[in-house]
């Protein structure tokens, strides 16, 4: 079982599996215990109340994608120098491990080649993307360019901390209204990735939600 990372994001809320959550991040981690920021309701701006022997729940993506879950008895509350909430580690057997894959979606500007046929017409554009996860990625699309639902296209990009560029087929699984400029952002499925490669994703969007935390 994969445990959370210091500097990873996780949800953590009152009831399990709640539509109510507050996001807090892990920033520091020992044998037992793991140190968390005080938990934050960016839509509501509020923060969680600490009740010290109280139950709270979590939920994480773990990096092969898969959404773990597990309960932790807050057992300390400081806020010196900054508000922090202190966890015991759960045991592995006590996480839950959901078997659909959900992947960590983070804002990345990557210059992206799309190649795609309109008849027996070929036609490539250079754009870039908006975020990138392991199972997809949203590109921004200027006003000559058209797709459709269900379309498939061609992408060629590169990670930075991948050495080759990556090259697969992806399905239009959204395209947006366009702006005042006639931008439209088109979500994109990864077909036929393969693993090893859909795992150096997942690494990148990782270090990337670290970096803009």
């Amino acid at each position: 079982m994969s445990l959370f990372t210091v500097g990873q994001l996780v949800h953590i809320s009152l009831m399990p599996k709640s539509e109510v959550y507050y996001k807090t991040n892990i920033f520091e981690m020992d044998e037992k215990y793991f140190y968390a920021s005080a938990p934050l309701n960016h839509e509501k701006h509020e923060y969680l109340r600490a009740n010290i022997g109280q139950s709270y729940f979590f939920e994480y993506h773990s990096q092969d994608g898969a959404l773990c879950r597990f309960d932790s008895v807050l057992m300390d509350y400081t806020q010196i120098p900054v508000p922090t909430w202190k966890f015991q580690i759960p045991e592995t057997h006590k996480i839950s491990r959901e078997q659909r894959r959900e992947f960590v979606r983070v804002p990345a500007d990557i210059p992206v080649k799309v190649r795609w046929m309109n008849g027996n017409d070929k036609h490539s554009a250079d754009v870039y993307s908006r975020d990138i996860s392991g199972g997809g990625m949203a590109i921004l699309i200027p006003k000559n360019v058209y797709f459709q639902l269900g379309q498939q296209v061609y992408i060629q990009f590169k990670l930075p901390n991948y050495h080759s560029e990556v090259m697969l087929a992806a399905e239009v699984t959204r395209v947006s209204e366009r702006n005042d400029r006639g931008y439209a952002s088109v979500s994109l499925q990864f077909l036929g990735l393969r693993e090893g490669i859909r795992q150096k994703i997942i690494q990148y969007t990782f270090s990337r939600q670290r970096m803009i935390k």
